[in-house]
């Protein structure tokens, strides 16, 4: 029985009321037993008395309310998580990409009519400019598992800016009037 009531003390969180002894060690076994229905009292004339209606909150001013429900609202709580430069950056990139989606048929149109490419050649193109954005999972793990100086993310960021520069200006160049055919 000693032994039993160490173990209970050690169980015993800080700040916590000790735990409850088993009547039995056949009951410590089986659990606690059903609960007895307990008996109702009678009624108190206190309690029996009406009680007053709840009191009602004042309206809040019009401009309270509306910061209230910006609060509450989804794009509030990620303004709050996450801090509106952030969320500003998130919404320029998205519109950025949504607007390149806009110019995908001219670019089929200029691939096939300027540069008199088959539709096989076009699809080609098109899947192999679509690859990166296929890897984007390999991507994050690689820059996870392997810091360049120490950093994860900025370093990667900055060489796929790089790449993605280097790229665009060589298009750029080479699609340039006069320039070699």
């Amino acid at each position: 029985q000693r032994e039993t009531r160490a173990l209970e003390i050690d169980m015993a969180l800080p700040g916590s009321p000790a735990p409850r002894r088993a009547a039995s060690p056949a009951r410590a076994l089986v659990g606690s037993a059903p609960a007895q229905p307990r008996a109702k009292r009678a009624a108190s004339p206190a309690a029996t008395r009406e009680r007053p209606p709840p009191r009602t909150k004042m309206k809040p001013s019009p401009r309270k309310a509306a910061a209230g429900a910006l609060e509450l609202s989804w794009l509030g709580r990620q303004r709050a998580a996450f801090g509106l430069p952030f969320l500003t950056c998130i919404c320029v990139v998205y519109f950025a990409q949504g607007f390149r989606a806009l110019s995908g048929l001219a670019t089929q149109f200029f691939l096939k009519d300027s540069l008199g490419l088959e539709p096989a050649a076009i699809q080609s193109l098109l899947a192999t400019a679509a690859l990166p954005w296929s890897v984007k999972p390999l991507y994050g793990l690689v820059s996870d598992a392997v810091p360049i100086r120490g950093q994860h993310r900025k370093p990667y960021l900055v060489l796929a800016a790089a790449v993605g520069l280097a790229a665009w200006s060589g298009l750029a160049l080479l699609a340039a009037p006069g320039a070699a055919a």
